[in-house]
């Protein structure tokens, strides 16, 4: 279940991430940060996972098809658990804020290569740390 969820998860981001290059707006850009804000400030807190899950969710908003956006909403208390046994160290979470930001300063450029290397960069390490976290 995990994995199929993992899969899900990196096809509709990595389609999301695509489809916001053109279809994001300054409104969801400034929520964007505002998450990348939660996640810092709450950068040694039980809270911090939230914002990450708010910057994801706002990008699959930001591709302007509500149907990403309500998949991967409908995750919402699974992807959260996961990232409360994977956020559990502030390396991981200092990391996670630094792939984000990559991903939001590529939007905000509109540079779609950048943008979706650093979407894969983002979902592949925090999966691949996971897997590594659920095997212990």
């Amino acid at each position: 279940l995990f994995d199929n969820m993992m899969d899900t998860r990196r096809l509709i981001e990595y389609e999301c991430t695509r489809l916001a290059i053109t279809h994001a707006a300054d409104a969801d850009f400034k929520l964007m940060h505002a998450a990348l804000m939660t996640m810092e400030s709450n950068i040694g807190t039980d809270r911090f996972f939230y914002g990450n899950f708010a910057f994801h969710h706002v990008l699959t908003a930001a591709s302007g098809n509500a149907v990403y956006a309500m998949i991967f909403n409908s995750f919402e208390k699974a992807i959260c658990y996961f990232f409360s046994l994977y956020f559990c160290s502030e390396e991981r979470r200092l990391k996670s804020i630094s792939q984000n930001r990559l991903v939001y300063e590529a939007l905000v450029a509109r540079d779609e290569a950048a943008a979706l290397e650093a979407i894969r960069l983002t979902l592949n390490t925090g999966v691949e740390g996971l897997s590594r976290v659920l095997k212990q």
